[in-house]
């Protein structure tokens, strides 16, 4: 599965779990190392590891955190083109 694809099933998996009543830190945790090595990978981690913000915004995070790693993508994909 490419990173995208386990983020796809992430998403379904979170919006149950958090229905249920799982914090959603018990879940991202686990998501840490997925852009390991990846430019933005810091950004990510820090993001989906601050507590306040993973419990003020919930899932919403998990987006955030994603566009996050997609604005660095897209940077480093402009910059190779120059």
């Amino acid at each position: 599965l490419s990173r995208a694809e386990i983020m796809q099933k992430m998403h379904i998996y979170c919006e149950k779990e958090i229905q249920l009543g799982t914090p959603i830190a018990h879940i991202t945790r686990h998501l840490l190392g997925l852009y390991q090595g990846v430019s933005g990978a810091r950004a990510w981690r820090r993001l989906l590891s601050d507590s306040r913000t993973l419990k003020q915004q919930g899932i919403q995070t998990l987006y955030a955190a994603e566009q996050l790693i997609q604005q660095y993508t897209l940077h480093e994909v402009a910059d190779h083109e120059l």
